[in-house]
């Protein structure tokens, strides 16, 4: 069941949406997730999110 919230926390991270992050993260947190495996998530959706936004719209205003 975790992988299902790594996954869902991955997803919004990466479409910004911070408020249902926080909710699932929670999820993530009671069905055993960890912090580590958060972390992981966040610096591969910061660091993947951010080639793949660079590769397939760069001419979309308002992408770094």
């Amino acid at each position: 069941m975790s992988q299902k919230y790594l996954v869902t926390v991955a997803s919004l991270i990466a479409l910004s949406k911070s408020e249902q992050t926080r909710i699932h993260m929670n999820g993530l947190y009671n069905v055993g997730g960890t912090t580590t495996e958060i972390e992981a998530i966040i610096k591969a959706v910061v660091i993947h999110g951010g080639v793949v936004k660079k590769l397939f719209c760069p001419n979309v205003r308002g992408i770094t």
